[in-house]
């Protein structure tokens, strides 16, 4: 009964990824080579750009586009604010003069002004995901706007991530376990909102509303076993997230490789199911018809049950925090009484965020 609430614990941990609003930012693999050999230096400002498509279709997420990015360097010292001693974006000015033709006049149009004025930076940075994961050589990502799997995969943490993208701030391999197991998976499919017939993956609807097993119970061994076959099958095939789980959800498929990924997915529900303490829930494993058709997945009363048990695990852990304080309302402007306190995943009590 009821909705899920954001949970204090669950929160700052999957995040947005960046809005351009300007697709002159994006190059492709010729112009951003031929600006790579006309001057080294551009290197610092053209990076890898990764799109929810890209995540789905290319075997390892590897990125076929790149994008220009002056974070939020000031356009050149005359516009510098005082003290400023970092570098400027007419540093660049291959690479400025780009964005200056192909972004400047659709920013000239655009009703916020701070976008008009700074025309050379995207428009949002996301900067709290790049601090959330700044410490960490990879995060993981989902396609955000439309996905046809609640597949997450490890991505380079030094790219540009599109805003179609939900990002979550950790390297654990038992984190990576419990989100791709069928546990997230009903969790996400009952409280998403769809695009046709894909889903839309909602940071704050899905994520932040889940609650997380509290300890990790053999999980990160599961998780890296299961995320090294999947690798394995997508480039040995030449096959990205989407086909990799076309196949594994067609019963017809009997590959020894997608089904030693079953198995392993089995193993790995089991895993998350002992980390909630639901040892003797029987999950039932096999093929069944879903509204999204045919699926290997659980069976319905072991998904009735675990969505009932994590939507009372929500509510319980919700009480908690409002308790504890976590949930208070804003008492005024200005006023520091009663403001939402926040988590980030460091200071989570979840074993299964740390690395």
């Amino acid at each position: 009964l009821g909705k899920p609430r954001i949970l204090i614990a669950s929160s700052n941990i999957c995040y947005q990824g960046c809005v351009l609003l300007g697709t002159g930012f994006i190059l492709d693999t010729k112009e951003a080579e031929t600006l790579f050999l006309k001057n080294s230096n551009n290197r610092m400002v053209i990076h890898p750009y990764l799109t929810g498509k890209t995540l789905n279709e290319q075997p390892g997420a590897v990125p076929t586009q790149f994008a220009i990015n002056f974070r939020d360097w000031p356009l050149s010292q005359e516009s510098a604010p005082d003290g400023y001693s970092g570098p400027f974006a007419d540093d660049f000015p291959d690479c400025l003069e780009i964005v200056r033709e192909r972004v400047k006049p659709v920013r000239d149009r655009d009703n916020r002004k701070v976008r008009r004025e700074k025309w050379w930076q995207f428009a949002e940075r996301a900067t709290g995901l790049y601090e959330a994961i700044g410490n960490s050589t990879r995060a993981m990502a989902i396609a955000k706007q439309a996905t046809k799997y609640v597949s997450f995969e490890f991505v380079d943490s030094s790219i540009v991530f599109s805003h179609a993208l939900a990002i979550v701030a950790s390297n654990s391999f038992a984190m990576l376990a419990v989100l791709n197991s069928t546990f997230h998976d009903i969790w996400s499919r009952e409280f998403c909102s769809f695009n046709l017939l894909l889903m839309r993956y909602s940071p704050s609807d899905l994520f932040s509303t889940f609650p997380f097993p509290t300890v990790d119970i053999n999980l990160a061994g599961i998780g890296e076993r299961y995320y090294e076959r999947r690798q394995s099958i997508m480039q040995t095939r030449q096959e990205g997230l989407t086909a990799t789980y076309n196949r594994f959800h067609n019963q017809q498929e009997q590959s020894p490789d997608i089904v030693q990924l079953r198995r392993l997915h089995v193993e790995m529900d089991r895993a998350v199911a002992a980390a909630y303490g639901w040892t003797e829930l029987d999950l039932g494993h096999g093929f069944y018809e879903t509204k999204q058709g045919v699926r290997f997945t659980i069976n319905e009363p072991a998904r009735r049950a675990a969505l009932d048990r994590l939507l009372a695990l929500n509510h319980e852990r919700y009480e908690e925090e409002v308790k504890a304080g976590l949930h208070e309302k804003k008492a005024g402007k200005g006023s520091a009484k009663g403001r939402k306190k926040t988590l980030s995943a460091d200071e989570s009590q979840y074993e299964i965020f740390e690395e």
